[in-house]
């Protein structure tokens, strides 16, 4: 909420309901549907890895290939299979 006039309503809507899906995780009637929710957001992982390997001046290096090709792979293996 602090930061809304920077990232936007749009961000504060996506965190509003990550936390409602964290929150409902804990309930007995939405373990299931919800783990396999949060598992989509595993790839951002890796994409604020690479957004964090340009900012330190890496691109284009070794280290960024590898991690845009696990990025790639976690992608199709959880959204696509």
């Amino acid at each position: 909420i602090w930061h809304v006039r920077q990232y936007g309503l749009g961000f504060l809507v996506h965190a509003v309901m990550g936390l409602t899906g964290l929150t409902c995780c804990y309930g007995p009637f939405m373990m299931y549907p919800i783990s396999r929710f949060l598992l989509f957001e595993i790839s951002t992982i890796f994409l604020d890895i690479h957004w964090f390997l340009e900012k330190l001046g890496l691109g284009g290096g070794r280290v960024i290939l590898v991690n845009d090709v696990i990025t790639l792979l976690v992608y199709f293996g959880v959204r696509i299979i």
